[in-house]
């Protein structure tokens, strides 16, 4: 599961609950699990009576928190990430980190670009260092990291 673009297939045409019903689709979810998880969406995104509205109608806030309760709610077997920023207030911040370890617990391979070296040090086991779409060092993080702080080629970095 690709978490590059969470607002991906968000309507702004269709309400809150449409749009979780296609970016359910979307992620792969027939109608029953889409019908189970979406309380829970609804109640962790916070939007209450918005979710009638169309997204049109939403802050960007808003927009994030629906796109991103949609996305984190499928429990993928592969999960792709690229450095995430995530809008909001401090609960819904908390929320979002939580969400995001849950889904890096559960999935079997997680792979990760990021230039933050603590977050690369804190999520992976693992590190890939690569040059014009080659691989050049599958190693520790602390190994990539220092042949990477040596050279100035593109880093990728996963947990597998």
């Amino acid at each position: 599961m690709p978490m590059f673009d969470p607002g991906l297939g968000i309507s702004p045409e269709a309400t809150g609950w449409e749009n979780i019903k296609t970016r359910g689709i979307l992620l792969g979810l027939d109608d029953e699990e889409i019908d189970v998880l979406s309380d829970e969406i609804a109640e962790v995104s916070g939007l209450g009576d918005f979710l009638n509205m169309p997204v049109r109608t939403y802050s960007n806030g808003m927009r994030m928190r629906l796109a991103f309760c949609v996305s984190t709610a499928v429990r993928p077997e592969i999960l792709l990430l690229d450095e995430s920023v995530v809008v909001g207030d401090v609960g819904f911040l908390n929320m979002a980190h939580e969400r995001i370890n849950n889904l890096i617990a559960d999935a079997n391979i997680m792979v990760l670009a990021s230039h933050s070296t603590n977050i690369l040090k804190k999520l992976c086991n693992k590190g890939i260092l690569m040059e014009k779409g080659g691989v050049t060092l599958f190693d520790s993080v602390d190994e990539m990291l220092a042949e990477y702080s040596k050279s100035t080629k593109l880093s990728t970095i996963g947990r597998v």
